[in-house]
């Protein structure tokens, strides 16, 4: 008699009961749900940046070069005025050319606006 005989066991050949959906069936369930969800979250997005680019527009100062260099504001002449050089000496001579006196008032005045 040989003791290694293997006995293989019969596979059952029953399906799975009616009730119980497949995988596959259940996931579609909670992707739609995700992508509704980032659909959401990206139209939210894009109202969102629309109107923050609508307020900077209105904020922006009009006017072209032309106009800020024919401009009487004083600000404005003293920027137009500074040199364009990266030198060391040129910055040092347009710091100490520059007008510092009514920033504390300006400041003021900003802080006010904003309040």
């Amino acid at each position: 008699m040989d003791t290694n005989e293997t006995t293989q066991t019969p596979h059952p050949t029953s399906t799975p009961p009616a009730g119980i959906p497949k995988k596959s069936a259940m996931a579609v369930g909670p992707i739609a749900v995700i992508v509704i969800i980032v659909g959401i979250l990206a139209a939210g997005a894009w109202y969102f940046l629309n109107q923050n680019l609508e307020k900077l527009s209105a904020n922006a100062p009009a006017g072209t070069v032309e106009e800020l260099q024919a401009s009487n504001d004083p600000d404005v002449q003293g920027a137009l005025s500074q040199s364009s050089s990266d030198e060391l000496d040129s910055i040092q001579a347009d710091v100490s050319a520059t007008d510092f006196s009514g920033i504390e008032n300006s400041a003021a005045a900003i802080n006010a606006g904003a309040n």
